[in-house]
């Protein structure tokens, strides 16, 4: 339907992919409005994971979109040709479309066309969609007929190829593509149109392929997503990102991606030991039952010892460093004192575990859809902001979980040794996300697991920048913090209300602000784009 170019933005001075409508279809009123649909859609993104339109226009009646111009090669392609990596990096990939289309789900966007050949992947890995030519936009000005159906045919849903289309049909051609990724091929063979038709209604996905080449967890989230019926699907793309999540990073993850497993070496040892008792001949019958008493009296002493010696192995074992959570992954702050405060203040603390990151829209999306709340339109590897206190609160109970103590943070943050910061002494600004970080062409919130180099000593992520945090103490607010929130709170937030304080920072910051130990007084009711959380136990 169009050409495209490899251009030159004479502005920025950087390569851009150009694609311009074919002279032949700008008088097709239907195709014309769905190029301008396409890039209308497209550009209302800024995601890693989906391809970025700089503009779009008309120029000499023709319409036009400027594109981000991507080297590699689409899915498809790096399929056919063995380019997918292990398993391992196919999950990686396929986590990476499903955190784009939760990004277009969250807009009420229905992407329609999910496939191989719509999804790109560059030479360092990173996958993006690449086509929205017929996603369906809740404020689109082009509508497609009721009951016509739209798509790639082996891709469908049983309810797409009906004509009926609801961000259901994205999951289940997901499901598909992630069949594809593990298989290296179709899960829809070619056939005739009536036998594929017949098979999309009417038979379910054969699973035998995947089980034979990934581990039952990846068959499984194929079938949760290929259901035929679409209430009894996986229900959104948060939902299959931290099922890939837990796929790639739980802690039985080499069990998980299909690696051989051993007999255990006691069932070993006791298969032997059947076999050989089964040579003994029944003239050796006294002799057996002699030894088998001696056995025993010593058998009971060494098992009594060992016991013992289990017990108090157990009694003195340490915690385990981390807590896989589909509510936020959380990480051991040891035992024992640490300073505290401007003063350095030696404070001892027991073990506990706080949030490896913030708070993240996917993790909140959880609790809003059990709660039967609406959950945040936003990208889900962001932050949750714009939260109250009290959100902050019924979020980490729902999670089993707390907001951290002013202590408790601030020990996660620094250290036992008190750093100003989680990475040392020195304020870095490109360890962390602030405003005089060189490194950033723009100022906002970055995914909560981003700049790993600014990690705490205890591993956890973002303590310093991004979004401020809520810890759980109420305070009596100074009056200078009561002056300066007198002309910011609305109705129905008050200054009467509880008072709280952030800590770590935030991107509008610079990173004088992000030393551990400092924090910032505001009523327990005031929210604002730079404020999160996350949570304790």
């Amino acid at each position: 339907m169009a050409d495209v170019y490899r251009a030159r933005d004479l502005v920025l001075g950087k390569i851009v992919a150009v694609k311009i409508l074919k002279e032949e279809n700008c008088d097709d009123d239907d195709v014309r409005a769905r190029f301008l649909e396409e890039a209308r859609t497209a550009a209302g993104f800024d995601n890693q994971s989906i391809i970025n339109v700089f503009d779009f226009g008309e120029h000499d009646g023709r319409p036009f979109m400027v594109m981000e111009f991507l080297k590699g090669e689409d899915l498809g392609t790096a399929i056919q040709n063995g380019r997918t990596g292990d398993t391992a990096h196919k999950l990686q990939l396929a986590l990476q479309v499903a955190r784009g289309l939760e990004v277009i789900h969250a807009r009420d966007i229905i992407h329609r066309d999910i496939k191989p050949a719509n999804i790109h992947v560059n030479h360092a890995g990173v996958a993006k969609l690449i086509d929205f030519g017929i996603a369906k936009a809740p404020d689109a000005t082009v509508k497609t007929q009721t009951g016509f159906a739209v798509g790639t045919l082996y891709y469908m849903a049983p309810e797409q190829v009906l004509g009926r289309a609801t961000r259901l049909v994205d999951i289940y051609a997901f499901g598909l593509v992630l069949y594809e990724l593990m298989c290296g091929k179709r899960a829809m063979e070619q056939d005739s149109m009536e036998r594929t038709f017949y098979r999309i209604l009417n038979e379910p996905v054969d699973l035998t392929p995947v089980k034979n080449c990934a581990s039952p967890e990846i068959a499984n989230l194929v079938r949760k997503c290929t259901e035929k019926a679409p209430e009894a699907r996986i229900q959104s793309f948060t939902e299959i990102c931290f099922e890939l999540e837990r796929l790639i990073a739980g802690p039985t993850s080499t069990k998980q991606l299909g690696a051989p497993t051993r007999a255990p070496a006691a069932a070993q040892s006791e298969a032997k030991t059947s076999s050989v008792w089964k040579l003994v001949g029944t003239a050796l019958v006294l002799l057996v039952i002699a030894a088998g008493t001696v056995w025993f009296f010593f058998y009971r002493t060494a098992v009594s010892t060992a016991s013992k010696a289990s017990i108090a192995g157990k009694a003195d074992a340490k915690p385990a460093r981390t807590l896989n959570d589909r509510a936020g992954d959380m990480v051991l702050v040891s035992k024992g004192p640490f300073l505290f405060g401007a003063e350095n203040t030696r404070i001892e603390l027991p073990d506990f575990y706080i949030d490896r990151t913030e708070v993240t829209n996917r993790a909140y999306s959880l609790y809003r859809n059990a709660e039967k709340l609406s959950p945040p339109k936003a990208n889900g590897a962001l932050p949750v902001t714009n939260i109250t206190v009290d959100d902050a609160r019924a979020f980490c109970e729902w999670a089993g979980k707390r907001l951290p103590t002013a202590q408790e943070w601030e020990k996660a943050a620094r250290g036992p040794l008190g750093n100003p910061y989680p990475w040392g002494n020195d304020p870095d600004s490109l360890r962390a996300n602030v405003s005089d970080n060189p490194s950033l062409q723009k100022q906002g919130l970055m995914p909560a697991d981003a700049i790993p180099s600014g990690a705490s000593p205890y591993g956890a992520l973002n303590m310093a920048g991004n979004a401020w945090e809520y810890v759980g103490e109420r305070i009596q607010p100074s009056p200078k913090a009561i002056a300066n929130f007198r002309p910011l709170v609305r109705r129905p937030c008050s200054l009467d209300d509880e008072w709280v304080r952030v800590r770590g920072g935030s991107y509008t910051r610079p990173i004088s602000d992000a030393l551990s130990r400092e924090f910032i007084e505001l009523p327990g009711c005031y929210r604002a784009p730079d404020i999160g959380f996350r949570c304790a136990k």
